[in-house]
């Protein structure tokens, strides 16, 4: 997407978002005591640092966790649950896009010690591109995370699961990438706003077949060799192919 445009619609999501902003920032301050807003270091193009913008899901006061948020973390407060169930914790990243530290769409950036220490050579190649508020990757983690983590909420099991599935949609996608497939990555991230919105769970990509097939090229040319076991990942592979197969059932027998 060009970078005029993006810092336009940037502006004028900024605008429109006012004053909902207010109102968040108005429910942070009764829920939990702190800041309203909340930066974190973030590897961004080139492997470049940034500090991101976020609103504040998470108690202020020192909490034993790990880097990555897990569904029913005890350092989220209820508000905040909200706001990341519904992405507007996320919507100041609007302000790093008009820095021209990210972009609308692009891969998600990962903190700094996620990517010294699981990013692969294939994985680095994310970082030729700036990073984005919502990407296919990004948008599959948000519809389908249980399914990706199985269960086990752990930097371990992201690490090892979830993360080579979401890069392989992000490569994918930037392989694809223009202006008319930005906007459709775009519409499918407002799609699984509403689909969660109405506790429905999106469909399975269709440019998973492709994703998919990196994957298992990963697994085989031994890129996670001496990182993780890679058996739970050939599970999680399986995982979707028969969530992918169970939505194609369920639709076909629909149009009977």
């Amino acid at each position: 997407m060009p970078r005029l445009l993006e810092f336009l619609l940037a502006a004028m999501a900024l605008v429109a978002l006012a004053p909902i902003w207010v109102l968040v920032a108005f429910g942070i301050a009764v829920s939990s005591p702190g800041p309203v807003f909340f930066r974190q270091a973030r590897s961004g193009r080139g492997g470049t640092e940034f500090r991101i913008w976020k609103f504040r899901t998470m108690h202020a006061r020192p909490t034993p966790g790990g880097s990555i948020t897990t569904l029913h973390d005890p350092r989220v407060f209820s508000f905040g649950r909200l706001l990341r169930a519904t992405k507007l914790d996320e919507t100041p990243q609007l302000l790093n896009i008009l820095a021209g530290e990210m972009a609308i769409v692009g891969p998600r950036p990962e903190i700094p010690e996620i990517v010294d220490r699981a990013y692969t050579p294939a994985f680095l190649r994310t970082l030729d591109v700036p990073p984005g508020l919502t990407s296919l990757g990004s948008v599959f983690y948000y519809t389908h995370g249980d399914l990706l983590l199985d269960g086990v909420d752990s930097d371990e099991a992201y690490e090892a699961s979830a993360l080579p599935v979401k890069i392989a949609l992000d490569t994918v996608g930037m392989r694809r990438r223009s202006l008319s497939r930005d906007l459709v990555v775009v519409g499918r991230t407002a799609r699984a706003l509403l689909f969660q919105i109405l506790n429905r769970r999106s469909d399975v990509p269709g440019e998973w077949g492709e994703a998919e097939a990196l994957v298992r090229r990963w697994i085989e040319r031994g890129d996670f060799e001496g990182r993780f076991d890679t058996a739970p990942l050939r599970r999680l592979l399986e995982r979707i192919r028969a969530s992918e197969t169970g939505s194609r059932t369920s639709v076909s027998s629909g149009r009977r």
